[in-house]
């Protein structure tokens, strides 16, 4: 049974252990669906979870193929399939780069054209699914009616945002597979919009505006800089930060780009002065207290402008595709501004000429031969078609060429890394057999009664990382004076937390090597000694802490 739903299943409630309020609101909401007379529930939180973890890594580096093929059959159905999509946050800000934006903000439009009945788009969501997802899709299609038990069993094995990815998959593909759902799964669909809901208030960053006063106090800060008798000539007018323009133009042109491409490409750029002031305004609204010198806030500067840069782009970029998917639905004749109006575009055919009498006499007096009209026909096609391969090749060179100069590059930052970490093999083989050593460890065998060994360490200062919540709930009712850490809950991780303990221990299981790596440095920050559980069960976690604080 999946961990991340076993709420629903678990008969242990009570004062002690109350439902969690996701699962009730989810239950309570399907109750009130129901009662309603609702037989369709909200389908967003699947759709959510399904564009997530959809694309796998073996169809992005296919999907040029695939969105090419898309739009050849279906560019003219886009605005159709678009009214059976939802307004899911699918733009840059909400993935990992823009590439990934554009391939989510694809797939969701042949999910449009999949749920409008359009054959080709299922028929297209059904093959990706069955090549890129094939132990899934072998699993699903054995079933006729599938129950939620089924559903979440499918989903056991991976992390909790895989787990609820790959619910959502299969709620999406099971209708389009023809696979019916037993009257319980429909909680499934409250539960994913719940959860897409709570992600959205714990990640989305909403954009703060400095209060009344601050741009201009700051602007004042500025004006008193460059204006200061104190500098020179050359400081006054920002001499820091020109120096960094400089380098930031010769990074550019490494990367076979203009020096100027990121100032170019500023939407709002208003000189420096503007910039700067801005740049510490920032800086107060996170750091009220912190105070900064001139020659600092020139440095930060130039980081802000190629902060805003990439800010930039990335939303120009949402904005083309979203005209080009026709995201948004707009009327040449409501922009009184366009000078672009497409109804005066008129495609005119040629006139025959007319030729003179005298020609036409010359021409019918001496016959062209139809042979060599076509030989001259053919001979401009063939110098056509060699036209076009020319240019294809040139284009194919120009490609190697760039892809060989990346490669160079890449090949000679390898080998640097490579000649760096051979320095550290003797540390990383004596690491891997430590790990080794820790996974063959038999149980620990103590002969001592385990009330003694709890006894014993009742009073000690430990510190448990990980693990859910309701085994910390039960090891905290026999050792009230432990902390305890849900890793999933730390955005942040404040190291004081772990001050005074005499030990921390990790439980590692479904812990992302993000929050390990920043739990990891608190403790060797405070020199605190540190272990592993590789077990859950109450009695070997007494035993291996026993051991390890009170053993001989």
């Amino acid at each position: 049974m999946s961990r991340f739903l076993d709420d629903y299943f678990d008969q242990g409630y009570n004062d002690d252990n109350p439902m969690p309020v996701d699962v009730m609101i989810s239950i309570m909401q399907d109750m009130k669906n129901r009662q309603e007379g609702n037989a369709l529930p909200d389908t967003i939180g699947a759709e959510y979870y399904f564009l997530q973890d959809f694309i796998t890594l073996d169809m992005d580096c296919d999907f040029s193929y695939i969105e090419k093929d898309f739009l050849k059959h279906c560019s003219d159905k886009l605005p159709e399939f678009l009214k059976y999509t939802r307004n899911i946050d699918l733009d840059a800000r909400y993935n990992e780069n823009i590439s990934v934006a554009l391939q989510k903000k694809i797939l969701y439009v042949i999910y449009g054209g999949a749920q409008s009945g359009d054959v080709y788009c299922r028929e297209l969501l059904k093959y990706l699914f069955k090549i890129y997802h094939r132990n899934l899709y072998r699993t699903l299609k054995r079933f006729r009616k599938i129950s939620m038990d089924e559903i979440l069993g499918l989903s056991d094995e991976k992390e909790e945002n895989s787990q609820l990815g790959v619910v959502g998959m299969v709620l999406i593909m099971c209708p389009l597979m023809g696979i019916t759902f037993s009257d319980e799964v429909s909680v499934l669909y409250f539960y994913l919009i719940k959860k897409m809901e709570d992600w959205k208030r714990e990640e989305y960053i909403e954009r703060e505006f400095p209060e009344d006063g601050l741009f201009e106090e700051c602007m004042k800060t500025v004006d008193a800089w460059m204006d200061d008798e104190k500098l020179s000539s050359q400081n006054k007018y920002g001499k820091k930060y020109y120096a960094d323009e400089r380098f930031a133009e010769e990074c550019m042109n490494y990367f076979n780009y203009p020096g100027d491409f990121p100032f170019t490409s500023l939407e709002n750029f208003m000189g420096l002065r503007i910039e700067m002031t801005r740049t510490l305004m920032t800086l107060k609204m996170n750091h009220p207290k912190k105070e900064y010198t001139y020659e600092q806030i020139q440095h930060l500067t130039m980081i802000y402008t190629l902060c805003s840069t990439i800010a930039d782009i990335a939303d120009r970029f949402d904005m083309e595709t979203d005209y080009l998917l026709f995201k948004y639905d707009f009327d040449y004749d409501d922009d009184e501004d366009s000078l672009f109006d497409p109804k005066k575009i008129e495609v005119y055919k040629e006139k025959e000429k007319t030729e003179p009498e005298v020609l036409k006499t010359i021409a019918s007096s001496t016959p062209v031969s139809s042979e060599t009209e076509e030989n001259e026909n053919e001979y401009l096609k063939e110098i056509a078609r060699l036209r076009s391969s020319l240019d294809e090749k040139d284009r194919e060179i120009k490609r190697l060429r760039d892809a060989y100069s990346e490669a160079k590059a890449s090949r000679r930052e390898a080998e640097e890394m490579v000649h760096r970490y051979e320095s550290e093999r003797e540390e990383l083989i004596a690491l891997r057999e430590f790990a080794y050593q820790t996974q063959q460890e038999e149980e620990i065998r103590n002969d001592l009664p385990v009330e003694e060994m709890k006894a014993a360490i009742k009073g000690k200062k430990i510190a448990i990382i990980g693990g859910h919540v309701n085994w910390h709930n039960k090891l905290k009712q026999q050792f009230p004076d432990w902390r305890f850490v849900l890793s999933e809950a730390s955005k942040t991780v404040d190291g004081k937390m772990l001050e005074g303990c005499e030990k921390v221990y990790f439980y590692t299981d479904h812990m992302s090597h993000v929050i390990y790596g920043k739990f990891i440095a608190a403790v060797r920050e405070r020199k605190i000694p540190f272990g592993y559980l590789g077990s859950i069960h109450i009695e070997s976690v007494i035993k291996q802490v026993y051991e390890d604080l009170c053993g001989e």
